[in-house]
């Protein structure tokens, strides 16, 4: 859904929101979508005046960023509102993309065989504690792990450093002895590098490493070539 529309009583169209956010994905053994390619993404929030309250629009996509919401409750809207119905519809959003979350089978063997000798653990950004071990569950990966740190239940997100040291005090691993995965530069790499842990960075554009950007030891293109690093 890219366009929100409210009408009133009458049927005449109130406000028209165009989402800000576009959807980009990549998702892995050559599967991508772009939604920026095709849609030119919305300028600004839309406020609307109702007989019920000043009102905020969005998608459902926006749940994502609570930086809008914020926003919005800033300008007027009904906050109330907002705190009652929004962690309901945030749930079930995030309980929608788990349903459809995959885990290749390559991947799978990677985890097994690195797990087999070492300390695994997961630290995510994911904005459900519930829903992601959920899905970790669900593909077999829980059993497998040592540690499992969820942004949302610690109330910070990466690139702080304090995620991936709890992470390290859960598997009684050292920095100096670890390393870190992750797609994202900024936030995977920073975490990393903030908490003396060599990251290897899966460069799926194949952009490299941006002026300002943190930089990680090593750089793959895919989750698969970090093997024989790992050895």
């Amino acid at each position: 859904m890219h366009t929100s529309v409210l009408f009133g009583p009458d049927g005449a169209r109130v406000a028209v929101y165009r989402k800000i956010h576009l959807f980009d994905i990549q998702l892995g053994e050559g599967a991508t979508h772009t939604e920026s390619s095709s849609v030119e993404a919305g300028g600004s929030a839309t406020l609307a005046e109702t007989p019920l309250a000043r009102v905020g629009m969005s998608v459902c996509y926006d749940l994502r960023f609570p930086g809008l919401y914020r926003a919005l409750v800033h300008a007027g809207c009904a906050a109330a509102l907002a705190e009652e119905v929004g962690p309901l519809i945030s749930r079930a959003h995030l309980r929608r993309l788990a349903s459809v979350a995959t885990f290749p089978a390559s991947h799978a063997a990677l985890l097994e065989r690195t797990g087999a000798d070492r300390a695994v653990g997961v630290i995510t950004n994911f904005d459900d504690t519930a829903t992601a071990y959920e899905i970790l569950a669900r593909h077999g990966i829980l059993p497998r792990l040592g540690a499992v740190v969820v942004s949302e239940a610690i109330g910070l997100r990466k690139p702080s450093p304090v995620l991936v040291r709890l992470a390290l005090r859960e598997l009684d691993v050292p920095a100096p002895d670890a390393v870190m995965i992750g797609d994202h530069a900024i936030e995977d790499v920073g975490a990393a590098n903030a908490a003396g842990v060599d990251a290897i960075w899966i460069d799926k554009t194949g952009e490299g490493v941006t002026d300002g950007n943190p930089t990680p030891r090593w750089i793959v293109r895919s989750l698969l070539e970090v093997a024989p690093i790992l050895g």
